[in-house]
Order: structure tokens, then sequence, then C-alpha cells
């Protein structure tokens, strides 16, 4: 029975879902169709499916060209030149037929078990047969021609997959043996394409509706409907997928930088095309590669002291990938063989580690298949997750609300001060370095939007909560040994800054020796002036002349502790000196002054009992203020002056400000009384406007 009321699907279908560089897949040519009709009491309805492939020879007149051939030398359907065809043979194909007549019914099925073999079935009977010229290899007869047009193309069957069913009338009651015309058959069998229909060859549906009268010995009806379909084959597409990708940040080892400090996972997936969670049957072969890897020196700016370790900051390696092959050591890996599914472990082996991870995938013909990244069609994917380029993890910039910046931002504010920026970059604070903490040394990623700033401190002077509370810098304390000439950035190199320089502070605890003072160089003080001025200097910061204060440019500070010990030792005898012996004349200043005391008696016991060990007491705080008061000239303040320099009376004090310089009163007070200014902030008010000078930058 050939086909009275049909529904006729075409799916073109190619191996791939996407036209790739060498072209379009070919072609699979897919037909469904059903068709139904009746004479008299008899009726019967039959459906059936076939498969068609392109030739692989010719079959027509001589210097025609094999359909596989054409195919790849046109590279598409819509390259086809008019008059080109493409042949195609069926192979495979599957239909059943029931037939009746009053109470009596009839069942038949074909099933193909090959190219050029099938299985038939009427009732109980089952007959294998070798049939042609359906069923035949590619090298047989054209079951379907692909006929390109000026216009677009006409699709040209041969027949129809549907069966015969019983014995006569039923097995002659199909379209072949009605009597119409060959241009009614023809027309039956053939599908217009046009150029735009080509061009939309995966989205095309057509609609068509006939329907034939039977004449002369066998009356009846025959119609059909065909919806006509050309699609792409759909043998999937691979989408990867970064395990926690919009929140990975890569991590360095510490302890050992020759071992990733952390990982992250990856997964490459055959999927169908556009499908979310589904799988198809095919498999292909996954490359993963990594390019544009960083390679900075350590694993984040000071750590290692001496790096070993220099090569890629990502890396494939092997031991976390034991079921791919090595095609280049740490970059490049391959699964073994196809695959439906394939995952890889990326090690980070330093804090600010990016690269670019590509996958490829090639089905079992070496095609290669499309992929996506998490569904978006990309050429490959940041690691970490880096849509505004600048390589740092937008996890961590969204965490700090610095989305956005460039890597070379440094514009960290502190109200009420001049200068932005503390010299280290976003890049920089995002990679981090370690620091002295509780347990001894600490990764930091310090805060982007915060001035920080770096002290080496190794006999304990600073206060790091005063230091910040007075500067509204966020300081932290790191071993001389993790710097280069205090420098903290010693392994910047993408995104540096102009270099981060640490604080240097140092106690002394010597004492001025007389003998041992040289001249004044200028000739302007005597040697006993010379004396006292190195007795009074109590701190000093090391600067060149003529440079202002700045991280980089101060070398060092100094804390004379043994000079605070002997000024205050000095101090508590002269006073002793003018309440025994108030007859000289040199005491009288300093009588003067003890004469306002309320209780001066208590002050000359208080005296009398001041033991060396208390002396050493007095020296502490003393040192905390003085350490706050040199770091804060080595970041641009200049301290409370009058005339331009530094004096212990200058204009407007403030004798909370770490800059106030005490007068030779204070210092009495704070021998007795322990009064010692500079425990607050800066200052602010004209004209020493102490706060707005902070600069921690070079």
């Amino acid at each position: 029975m050939r086909l009275p009321r049909l529904i006729l699907a075409l799916l073109l279908i190619a191996i791939g879902s996407h036209a790739r560089a060498q072209g379009d897949p070919e072609p699979v040519l897919y037909v469904q169709a059903k068709e139904g009709g009746q004479s008299g009491s008899m009726s019967w309805s039959c459906t059936g499916q076939e498969e068609y492939r392109l030739c692989t020879h010719w079959d027509g007149p001589r210097h025609g060209m094999a359909a596989k051939d054409l195919f790849r030398l046109r590279r598409s359907v819509l390259g086809l030149k008019p008059g080109e065809r493409l042949q195609f043979y069926v192979f495979s194909h599957a239909s059943e037929g029931t037939g009746k007549e009053g109470s009596q019914i009839t069942h038949a099925s074909t099933k193909s078990l090959g190219a050029g073999s099938y299985v038939t079935t009427e009732g109980n009977t089952r007959k294998h047969r070798i049939y042609p010229p359906h069923f035949t290899p590619p090298s047989a007869e054209a079951d379907a021609e692909l006929i390109r047009t000026a216009k677009g193309a006409r699709l040209v069957l041969k027949g129809l997959p549907c069966p015969h069913v019983g014995n006569a009338p039923f097995h002659v009651l199909g379209i072949d043996n009605l009597e119409i015309t060959e241009a009614e058959k023809a027309r039956l069998y053939t599908v217009e394409l046009s150029e735009a229909e080509l061009a939309s060859w995966g989205q095309l549906t057509k609609t068509l509706a006939r329907s034939f009268q039977a004449k002369e010995e066998f009356e009846g009806s025959v119609s059909y409907s065909a919806t006509i379909t050309t699609t792409l084959p759909d043998l999937g597409d691979v989408d990867v997928e970064v395990t926690g990708y919009e929140n990975w940040i890569p991590l360095g080892n510490l302890e050992d930088e020759a071992r990733p400090g952390n990982t992250v996972k990856v997964t490459a997936s055959l999927r169908a095309t556009g499908a979310s969670g589904r799988k198809v049957d095919t498999q292909a072969e996954f490359t993963f590669e990594l390019t544009d890897v960083s390679q900075e020196p350590g694993v984040c700016l000071n750590w290692p002291l001496k790096p070993d370790q220099q090569g890629l900051d990502l890396r494939l390696r092997k031991a976390e990938n034991q079921a791919m092959d090595v095609v280049t050591e740490n970059r490049k890996l391959r699964t073994k063989g196809l695959v439906q599914e394939a995952t890889l472990v990326v090690s980070a082996f330093d804090y600010a580690a990016w690269g670019v991870l590509k996958v490829t995938a090639k089905d079992k013909d070496g095609k290669e298949l499309k992929v996506t990244y998490h569904k978006k069609e990309l050429s490959a994917i940041q690691l970490p997750k880096d849509e505004d380029r600048n390589r740092i993890a937008d996890a961590w910039q969204e965490a700090k609300g610095v989305v956005g910046l460039p890597s070379e931002w440094d514009e960290a504010e502190v109200a009420g001060q001049a200068r932005k920026g503390d010299g280290l970059t976003l890049f920089q604070k995002y990679r981090g370095l370690v620091v002295m903490g509780d347990g001894g040394r600490n990764y930091l990623r310090p805060e982007p939007r915060q001035k920080v700033h770096f002290v080496i401190d190794p006999d304990g002077l600073v206060d790091l909560g005063r230091l910040q509370m007075a500067t509204g810098l966020h300081p932290f304390k790191v071993l001389e040994v993790w710097t280069k000439d205090r420098k903290v950035d010693t392994h910047a190199s993408f995104a540096s800054g102009g270099g981060k320089f640490a604080s240097l502070i140092n106690k002394d605890l010597s004492v001025v020796k007389e003998l041992e003072v040289p001249e004044d160089p200028d000739g302007k003080l005597t040697h006993a002036q010379m004396v006292t001025a190195l007795q009074d200097q109590w701190a000093k910061s090391e600067c060149p002349i003529g440079e202002p204060g700045t991280p980089r440019t101060v070398d060092g500070i100094v804390v004379f502790s043994g000079r605070i010990h002997d000024k205050l030792r000095r101090i508590r005898d002269r006073m002793l000196d003018e309440l025994r012996h108030p007859e000289k004349k040199e005491n009288a200043e300093g009588l003067a002054w003890m004469a306002e005391l309320a209780e001066k008696e208590q002050a000359r016991k208080k005296l009398e009992a001041l033991t060396d060990q208390e002396l050493w007491a007095l020296v502490k705080p003393v040192e905390q203020w003085l350490a706050i008061h040199e770091l804060c000239h080595g970041v641009g303040v200049n301290g409370h002056l009058k005339g331009g320099v530094e004096d212990e009376e200058p204009v407007n004090r403030v004798f909370s400000c770490p800059m106030q310089y005490i007068n030779w009163q204070e210092k009495r007070r704070y021998l007795l009384f322990g009064e010692l200014g500079g425990t607050e902030k800066l200052c602010s008010q004209v004209p020493h406007s102490c706060w707005k000078q902070v600069n921690p930058k070079n």
C-alpha cells in the first residue's frame, strides 16, 4: 500500500549543530509518513519512517559527482550551484499498516536490519529479504534527490515508507495504483524550497494537503497531508561549567610554594543543543588549554623571600587529572579517547593567579563541536571570573565595593586628608602580602578603600591601635627580612605602584657621652650646646636634607630610650637640687615653678623616692608617644612649628596632638604626675593642620 492519508515530516540533519570552518555538517534526511483511505467496505491506514544518507557513488549520467564529494566541495546546501544535486539512499526503514474488510483485519510491518536487508511480517509470517532498490548500500540506486534551482531547491522522493497490507484489494489500493497523472504523482513526492528557506535550513516548516478519488475498478478515496520540516541534527554541543565560578578566588600556599593554594573544578559536558540538563548519546574528545596565564614571582607581594618557583600561577597538573593525557605540561590536557563528560582540576599557585581556559571538543569524525561556557557563547573563560578584565576576581571586587575600578587604582581616602591613596594599587591589595599577626606570620589582603601603612618594629615600640587612631591609617607590622630595603611589594610585577615602603623604627639605649660629642660642623654651637642638644633629642627620623618626609625617604626612625631615661634622671636631680639649695641663682626659675605646686613637700618626697626602675617605667609611655610622632613625620606630617622650625613653644599649642613638642615645665609635670600629651589624633586646626598632611605614598 503506497500512501493515501499522509503526514510527511522531513528532517534534514547534519553531524553537528552549526556551520564550522569546514562547512555545514552532512545532511541526513528523515521521512515520516501516514496514509489512509477507503473503498466500499474496505479501509486501511499505515505509518512509516525512513532515514536517508548521502550517496557515496553517483547514480545518473556520466560525469556526475557523488553526493558526499559534492557536499564537501560546496560546504553547505546553500552553496550548491543551480542544477547540482545531492543524492540520498535509504539507510534505515520501519513501517506498519492495518487493513480491514468487514470483520477481517490484516496487519503487516517492515523493519530494516541494515543497508540492503530488511524483515517483513504479515500476520504470523516473518520473512527476511534482500530487496533492491530500497535498503541498498550507498553505492546503489538513489532513493531521493535534492536539486538546486535558481530560486531555491527541489526535494524529490521516489516513494514513501508504507507497507503492503494483506491480499488484494488492500495491497493495490495505494496512490501508486490510482489513476492520477504523472504530474500529480510528481507533485505528491516533490517539495519546493525557496532561497530564503534554504538560508534558514534549520528552522523550516511547510504544510501540504491533497486528496484523490479512485476510479473504475476500485472506487474509493485517498487523502493525505504533509508537514515538511528541515532541522539540523542534534548530535550535541558542549557546555563548560566552573564549580563555584561566581565566588572562586585563587590562593597561594605560604607553607610550600610548589604546592597549590587551592583548586577549582571544571566540568565539560555534551548536551542536547540549546537544552539544559539533557544528555546526548554521542561522545567527544575534550582538550583543555590554559592561555594568558600570570607568572608573578612568589605567591604574594612579599612571600617567599626568595621564590624558587617561576612557573605558571594556574596549572593543569597531571597529579590532579589522572584520567587525562598531557599535551603540554601544566598547560594542556586531553581526554583519553571519546567521552560524554570530562572533569578538570585547575590548580592555583598565587593569591592573584589569573588565566584563560579554552575548551575544544571533537566528535568521532574529528569535527569540532560548539562549546559554550555557563551556556554563554564565549571563545574561552576567564579564571577567576573577571568580566572587567582587570585581572582581579570579580567576587573580591564585589565584596569590597570596588567593581569596575582599574588594576592601577590607588585612591583610598580618609576624610579631611588632602592626599588620596597609600602606594598600593588595587591589584596589589587584592594579591596581598605577609604581615605579623598574633600567631606570627599572617596573610593579609588589605581593604582597598582603606589607607594602609606598614611598620618594621623589632623593639615593639609602636601601638598599632594608637597609630590608627592618630592618623586614620590602617597599620600593620612586618619583619624587615620580609622586605627589600623596606619595600614590602618586593614581588610586584603587574599593576605595581611606585613601590610601597615600610617605616623602620628602632630603639637606642645609649646615652650621650660628652667626650664623644663632635664639634658643630657649622660652628654655630659651642661644645656644651652640642651636648645639650643631643641630650634633648629623644628621637629622630633619618631623611636626606631637602627631601620631604615619605615612607621611602625616611630611611629609619630612632627612639633614644637611653637619652630619655638619662634626661628624666637629670630632671629629677635638678628639681631635688632646687629644693635643697634655694640659694643658688641658677635655681630661681625652677623654684618659682615649684612654688606654684600645691603639694611641694610631697613632690620632694616623691622625687627622693623615685628609683631608677621607676624612671625606666616612665620611659615606656614616652617611647610610644615618640614612635607615633616620628612615624607621622615619615608620612609627611611636619609637626608643630614656630618660624618654620620645630619648637617646644609653637604658636597655638595643641597638647593632645602627637606632633606637639613638650616644654621643660611639661617634662617636670610628667615626672611628678605622669601627665603626657600627644595621646589623641592629629590636630586638624590651623596653623598646624597635621591630620590634613598625612600621606603614606612616596
